[in-house]
């Protein structure tokens, strides 16, 4: 199935955010 596959780009796209970006940096755009 394509729909699984997909999620998991989607959670390992998730992680290289998070990487890149503080978690406080992401709960400041969040605020916004």
């Amino acid at each position: 199935m394509l729909i699984p596959a997909l999620r998991h780009d989607i959670q390992d796209a998730e992680t290289i955010m998070l990487n890149k970006f503080p978690r406080s940096d992401l709960m400041r755009v969040d605020e916004k």
